[in-house]
């Protein structure tokens, strides 16, 4: 220990008495480390961090699939799951989960909140206990039951101000009175929505027959001993049981899924990829001072030579060395920590907020221990090499008066030559996967989404609860709106539709059937997807009509049925024909409604094609899509979002929205007030977060490299200034000069770029679940790439090159 004590006092003062190379060398660290521990703190909340569930390993989502028709991580029947969980022997225990939005009014202004409708074992399954009160019993699982209501921490904070009191009372839900039973711990969330939903309702309907009607999600809990393999195994077994017993389950499966990987499956490729970027980056910068402890070695080697001689052991030089670079490291990972800790905060705000466990990311003791550990292996890999190099020196040579040192020859040049090499490498291979993320960026800006977004004004109004129950109070509250919108100054047209352009969870996927053709079987019934809009939600989101008319008031309640389809839905079952004026039935909602006759299904007369819209994100191809009145449609299909299309600024409008929605009814919330071109810039940022911070590390890695090879070209200038000063003595001209010395830099970078390029085209493969509309191996990237960074290098290389061609030869030989 004393010793060491001793390596640490000496290594303090050789640091502080070279504060140029000390400030250098921390600041490069910090950067390194910095950038890492930022990305590390958002992997250990989102990858790393433990679930708020008991046992959260033997948590599976149990979803439906159809592998035929590419539909996996489906949601499933209400039949199916009652099936499921009577028949399996593998589960402790299943729940079932509806999730939708809650009117929340009686305490000050109308709120609309996420919430899940659950069966009453839910909570159980998730092993989660109430903070406060209690959670659902089997007798609050029946419909029409006890109305019971269990709140999120953050709701019962913000609305209810924490009251303790407040278990046991009755809050008003969907204009119906609920008893709130308990109130649950902060940070509790359900994956498949994330944090976003605030209260929980019993009494969840599991009675519906019909296996073709898609609506819940489930959760189970494994039994101790069983893995997913073996439930998976015995999950398969009971879905073949019901396809013999049910013609219409031909096709269907089961997929389980565990729960950790039903969280992070989706943001893991893009965290890895920044994680091994941030990793390059550090490699760069250790390369970085590795040279630079190269350098300092031979201006120390005289001083190595002197303790060699007084008797010092190789080995005690190497732990003294070391010691500085461990010690330089320490340091600069100390301000990297606090860079990180700034860091994070913009990580956070680039991070898509629908990321999970986002509200966790901060410097903890597991990101402290990951800082302190990287910092010491960062100064081990950058002072070894140096280390064990100047441990090497020969005292007898180095002593001698005039001696030009042993620790420079060939072996020395070359290490730092391939050190400058490794670092364009490096360098390269994250400029390119930062240009392949540029390309895909540029490419999804360029989509057409079948809409024009740009002064659009969005918001969800959901009409909830028994007041809005018939349809007609629905199609009266907003026709009223649409008519008192439409002459609102700056509004130049309005509609409502049941989801919205880009909204994931806008639309509702179902069956359709067309009338004069054969009846397939139940299981082969064609799918598309259905919105319920008005009519005048075509000419308000700017969707271009192909054929055929837009809908028009006249299209109500009592007249026969219309229809409008995307290009996609007739191209494919109208290939070279023409279905405007064929005629569409919906089978699994006609039997689902009920008072609708059964005996014949309402149909309804394609009368217009409208161009395909990229409802489902920027990347996923448009959907075959089917467009109804809403006053011709069944009312759990209602609108649920405004529109509005504006001539001024669509924010400047929203006080005027609100207030007519107000003048109509004052307990109606609205929410989620967004601009379609926030809609579009939200459904990029999956896309937009890794491209932006690959591209900054891209930069840094760069800079870090032309740093590191100026520094070598400089370096081997300067321990050459005496062979340059005799040539130019000889004669030699200045070109002669400058091509000496660029030749001998050169080598070495083309080497890196031939070695990047060799990288890039096996490592950005891994970029490809990230990428869209490029390949990984795009050649333009690769090129444009490759030509950025030989010209960064050659600048480079040319600074020092061009102060080489300056040497005084009497001055350079002066010494001799």
């Amino acid at each position: 220990m004393g010793t060491l004590l001793q390596d640490l006092r000496y290594g303090l003062r050789m640091l502080a008495r070279n504060p140029g190379f000390t400030v250098v060398a921390v600041l490069t660290l910090a950067l390194g480390i910095g950038a890492n521990t930022a990305i590390f703190s958002v992997i250990d909340a989102v990858l790393l961090n433990r679930m708020p569930y008991l046992n959260a390993d033997r948590l599976v989502m149990v979803w439906e699939q159809n592998p035929v028709r590419g539909w996996f991580r489906n949601i499933v029947s209400a039949a199916n799951f009652v099936d499921w969980r009577k028949l399996n022997p593998v589960f402790t225990g299943m729940a079932a989960v509806d999730e939708g939005t809650y009117d929340v009014s009686g305490t000050g202004e109308p709120l609309e909140v996420r919430g899940e409708q659950v069966s009453a074992d839910f909570f159980s399954v998730l092993g989660v206990q109430a903070a406060l009160g209690r959670t659902f019993t089997p007798e609050e699982d029946q419909p029409g039951g006890a109305r019971a209501a269990v709140l999120s921490n953050r709701l019962w904070k913000e609305r209810y101000g924490a009251d303790p009191a407040l278990v046991g009372h009755e809050i008003t839900i969907n204009r119906s009175r609920f008893t709130v039973i308990g109130v649950l711990p902060p940070g509790f969330y359900f994956p498949p929505w994330g944090d976003k939903a605030d209260l929980w309702i019993a009494g969840l309907d599991l009675r519906r027959p019909e296996r073709t009607w898609h609506e819940y999600v489930s959760i189970a809990r494994l039994k101790p001993g069983v893995t997913i393999a073996q439930a998976q195994a015995e999950m398969d077994t009971i879905a073949r049981g019901l396809e013999r017993r049910y013609p219409e389950q031909k096709g269907w499966g089961v997929q389980l899924v565990n729960l950790h990987e039903q969280v992070v499956g989706d943001t893991r490729p893009a965290l890895l990829v920044l994680l091994a970027a941030v990793g390059m980056v550090l490699l760069i910068a250790c390369a970085n001072l590795a040279n630079l402890q190269l350098a300092r070695a031979a201006a120390r080697e005289k001083e190595i030579a002197v303790r060699a001689a007084l008797g010092a052991e190789r080995h005690r030089i190497v732990r003294q060395l070391l010691t500085e670079s461990v010690l330089l490291a320490i340091i600069g990972g100390g301000l990297g920590l606090l860079l990180a800790s700034w860091g994070v905060t913009l990580l956070v705000r680039l991070t898509p907020q629908d990321t999970p466990g986002l509200n966790q990311v901060g410097v903890n003791a597991g990101v402290l221990g990951f800082t302190l550990v990287l910092s010491i292996a960062a100064g081990i890999v950058f002072g070894l090499a140096p280390a064990f190099g100047a441990s090497r020196v020969d005292p007898n040579q180095s002593l001698k008066e005039g001696s030009r040192g042993s620790t420079q020859g060939a072996s020395s040049n070359r290490l730092r030559g391939l050190l400058v090499s490794a670092e364009l490498a490096l360098a390269l291979v994250l400029l390119v996967g930062a240009g392949l993320l540029i390309r895909t960026f540029i490419a999804l800006s360029q989509v057409d989404l079948g809409l024009e977004p740009h002064n659009v004004l969005t918001m969800r109004i959901a009409l909830l609860g028994p007041k809005y129950q018939e349809r007609s109070r629905q199609t009266e509250f907003f026709r009223q709106l649409l008519q008192k919108l439409g002459s609102l100054p700056g509004v130049t047209s309005a509609a409502v539709i049941d989801g919205g352009g880009l909204a994931p969870d806008g639309g509702n996927g179902d069956a359709f059937m067309i009338v004069g053709r054969p009846v397939p079987p139940p299981s082969e019934l064609p799918d598309a997807v259905f919105r319920v809009i008005s009519p005048d939600y075509f000419r308000t989101m700017g969707i271009p009509l192909l054929r055929g008319r837009y809908f028009t008031e006249a299209d109500n309640q009592e007249a026969p049925g219309a229809a409008i389809i995307s290009e996609k839905l007739a191209r494919n079952f109208w290939p070279g024909g023409e279905p405007i004026g064929s005629e569409l039935t919906f089978p699994t909602l006609e039997v689902a409604v009920p008072g609708v006759a059964a005996r014949r299904l309402k149909r309804f007369a394609i009368v217009g094609i409208v161009k395909a819209v990229k409802n489902r994100g920027l990347e996923v191809e448009a959907e075959e899509e089917v467009y109804v009145p809403y006053s011709q449609y069944p009312t759990f299909y209602s609108p649920r979002t405004l529109v509005a299309r504006t001539s001024v600024e669509p924010t400047l409008l929203v006080s005027a929205i609100r207030h007519e929605v107000t003048m109509l009814d004052n307990d109606q919330p609205i929410s989620e007030i967004r601009t379609m071109d926030q809609v579009v810039a939200q459904a990029a940022a999956g896309h937009r977060f890794p491209m932006v911070l690959l591209g900054l590390f891209a930069a840094l890695a760069m800079a870090l490299a032309g740093v590191g090879i100026y520094g070598v070209t400089s370096y081997s200038v300067g321990r050459r200034a005496h062979e340059i000063g005799i040539r130019v003595a000889l004669g030699a001209r200045r070109a002669h000069v400058l091509r000496l010395v660029l030749s001998g830099s050169m080598r070495w970078v083309l080497a890196g770029l031939a070695l990047g390029i060799a990288g890039s085209l096996g490592l950005t493969r891994l970029l490809r679940d990230l990428l869209y509309g490029v390949r990984p191996t795009d050649p333009l990237v690769l090129g444009a790439v490759s030509l950025l960074l030989s010209s960064v290098a050659l600048v480079a290389c040319y600074i020092p090159a061009r102060r080489a061609t300056k040497v005084d030869p009497m001055a350079a030989l002066r010494c001799e």
